[in-house]
């Protein structure tokens, strides 16, 4: 699957999960999403994400924007995006040591939109 990926950790302002969640629009907040092997920083969201994670239950879009919204500082695992648990992954978002971000999408389109937000963002080599 195509994908991006840029650092997290920057000087002059970090590329969080809130950031990527508004990049990605409407459909992001009207999708439900799988959490899988997910590490976040402390904070107070940081419970129900990793109950989320560790029991495969399905957050809606709105919902994830709201606990990002609290600054949430992913580490480690993956965010997937559907439209209904019945449809395949139009995105995913990787979060790698909490220093980089990997996006997956077949949606070119809607790569080369993130990227556009994220400076630093390169093609992932298939």
């Amino acid at each position: 699957m195509p994908g991006i990926t840029f650092p997290a950790a920057r000087a002059d302002q970090p590329v969080g999960l809130l950031d990527l969640l508004r990049l990605l629009g409407e459909r992001g907040r009207n999708s439900v999403w799988l959490l899988k092997n997910l590490e976040v920083a402390p904070s107070s969201s940081a419970d129900r994400l990793h109950d989320a994670s560790d029991q495969g239950l399905w957050v809606p879009g709105m919902e994830l924007l709201e606990l990002a919204a609290g600054y949430t500082q992913v580490i480690d695992g993956e965010l997937i995006a559907h439209d209904s648990p019945d449809d395949p992954p139009w995105v995913m978002l990787r979060a790698v040591d909490g220093t980089e971000w990997d996006v997956y999408s077949e949606d070119e389109s809607l790569l080369s939109q993130i990227a556009a937000g994220v400076p630093d963002a390169r093609p992932i080599p298939e």
